[in-house]
Order: structure tokens, then C-alpha cells, then sequence
């Protein structure tokens, strides 16, 4: 049984909208895809709500007075260095993307949107997945290192957020909660280990936010934020920290992304939609063939009541 990690994660089922290629790969081997946002079709992807991030954290930033003289004792000179160094992070993410690399699986609480099947024309899917798996994500084929040294910041770990869209960003959005999970007040933490966590941070903060011309998507996405640069194992010897990346082309551009994969794919996947087309009929009676074979007898198959032609 899947238990829960998050309680701010959606509940319901999310929907993932795909192809007939790729909805074959994925109920076969429980793997998504997340690719990196730089490469996505929405062109302020972690770039919408950056300069006012930015804004606050130098706020933050100027107010910090620590005190010298018992610097071992002040977390305020832990708080403005990890300020600064995720200032530098935010505001070096197009001039130098191998930097901070965020990668993200997008889902749908919409599991029959019409938007959505005009992406994939007349040979979409969209597959139904239980949110709880998604808290659960591995990734395949690869493990982070263990011993790591002490200054290494939290194992990083795929999350699931639901998305937040808002028409303009100010202190509503960025407000103290938030630049509390970026820079805790009650820092214990070393301070290389400590700038690390603020930097992914801040990151996975705006791989949430997006525009209202997307909220009809009502998005829910798993978010992954790659550490770069060197990291130390305790004895000194240096660690690959890096998931493996793949390439997957597409009309426009070639993606980079890294693959994550469910626990148990009979507990993760409850519903497969097959998306509006002429052999509408004939995709069903195959979807369900493959779900046998795939020993998914349990996943339940329904077709698209969108009226569309393509």
C-alpha cells in the first residue's frame, strides 16, 4: 500500500497526456520522462516570478546584520550567504543553465481536455495515475551515492507539487512563507550545506509558478532539481551526484530529460483515456489487449467524449 509523504500534494487521480509510443513505454515499464524546463514550449518556465524572487532575497539579504564577533553563534551570517549565493543562482539561469538543472513530469487533474488532445492530434492518450505513486518516484537505473559528506545537502528527491497560476507576481505569491523554506530562520545546518539547500530551493519555488494563460491545464508536476558541481563523499573522494540524461527529439528542438520511475505500476496506474480519433473503437479493444499483456488487468479503459475531429 502507497503511503503518503506530503500532505500539500494533490489527492485526486492526475492525468499524463501522451502518445501511442510513449503510453506503450510507460505502462510497460513504469518510467516517465521529465524533461528539462529550459526546453518546454512555455518560454518563462522558472524564468516567470525570477527578478521578484530576486528582489526579496536582496531584501532579505540587506536587513541581515550578523554579528562578527560571535560568528560561530549567528545563523544570520549562514542566512545572507545562502541569500547571495541563491541571488547569484536565479540571476545566472540563462547565461549559465548547466548551473541549476530543473526537470519536470507534467500532469493534468483534466483527464479529457480538449487543449491537450489538439497537442497530440488524433492518437493521444491520457493515463490516469495514482498521486500517491507520484510521491514515491525512484530513479531508473541509478541511485544517489551513499556516504556522502556531511556538508552534502539532503538526498534531492523528485517531488509533486500542484501548480501555481497567477496573473502577476508580488508578495502575495512570494511572500515570508516562502522565502522561509528558502532561507530558514532556525538554520542548524552547515553553511556550504545550507547554500546548496537554498539554491534548489529557490529553484523548485519557481518550477511552481506559472502564467494564467495556462491555468486551464490545472497542472500538478513532479519537480527534480539537479545539484551540479563537485560533491565529496567523507573521505574526501568526489561523488557523480547526477542522474543519467537522455535526449528525446521533437518538432522544434531536442530535450534532455531523466527518468523516474513508480514503485509498483498495478498500485500507480488506475485509468488509461484514449483520446478522440475515427478508430476510436479499435484503440480501446487494443489499449485493453496491451494492459492484459502487461499484466494491468485492473486499469480501467475509457474513450474520449470530446467532440473532436481533429
Amino acid at each position: 500500500m502507497i503511503e503518503p509523504t506530503d500532505e500539500t500534494a494533490p489527492t485526486d487521480l492526475l492525468y499524463h497526456y501522451t502518445d501511442a509510443r510513449a503510453v506503450l513505454n510507460i505502462l510497460r515499464t513504469g518510467v516517465f520522462w521529465a524533461s528539462e524546463v529550459l526546453f518546454l514550449n512555455d518560454a518563462q518556465e522558472i524564468l516567470f516570478g525570477r527578478d521578484y524572487l530576486v528582489q526579496q532575497l536582496q531584501k532579505l539579504a540587506a536587513g541581515l546584520h550578523p554579528n562578527m564577533e560571535n560568528a560561530d553563534n549567528d545563523p544570520r551570517i549562514v542566512m545572507k550567504s545562502a541569500a547571495q549565493s541563491s541571488i547569484q543562482v536565479l540571476n545566472s539561469l540563462e547565461s549559465n543553465p548547466n548551473q541549476s538543472r530543473v526537470f519536470v513530469t507534467c500532469f493534468c487533474e483534466n483527464g479529457d481536455l480538449l487543449s491537450q488532445w489538439r497537442s497530440y492530434g488524433l492518437g493521444g492518450y491520457s493515463i490516469g495515475v495514482n498521486p500517491l505513486a507520484l510521491q514515491h518516484l525512484s530513479f531508473d537505473e541509478w541511485e544517489l551515492p551513499s556516504g556522502l559528506g556531511k556538508d552534502f545537502y539532503k538526498n534531492p528527491v523528485p517531488e509533486l507539487h500542484s501548480v501555481r497560476y497567477v496573473h502577476s507576481v508580488d508578495d502575495t505569491l512570494v511572500n515570508t512563507a516562502m522565502l522561509e523554506r528558502i532561507i530558514p530562520p532556525d538554520i542548524a545546518a552547515s553553511q556550504n550545506r545550507r547554500i546548496a539547500e537554498a539554491q534548489w530551493q529557490s529553484l523548485y519555488e519557481l518550477a511552481r509558478i506559472k502564467h494564467t494563460a495556462f491555468s486551464q491545464e490545472q497542472e500538478s508536476r513532479v519537480i527534480f532539481v539537479v545539484r551540479t558541481g563537485e560533491a565529496f563523499d567523507e573521505k574526501g573522494k568526489e561523488i557523480n551526484t547526477t542522474p543519467p540524461v537522455g535526449f528525446r527529439d521533437t518538432p522544434t528542438t531536442i530535450v534532455p530529460y531523466i527518468r523516474l520511475k513508480v514503485a509498483d505500476r498495478a498500485e500507480a496506474f488506475v485509468k488509461v483515456i484514449v483520446g478522440p480519433s475515427p478508430y476510436q473503437e479499435l484503440r480501446i479493444e487494443a489499449l485493453k489487449r496491451v494492459l492484459r499483456e502487461f499484466a494491468l488487468r485492473d486499469v480501467v479503459v475509457a474513450g474520449s467524449s470530446t467532440a473532436y475531429r481533429g
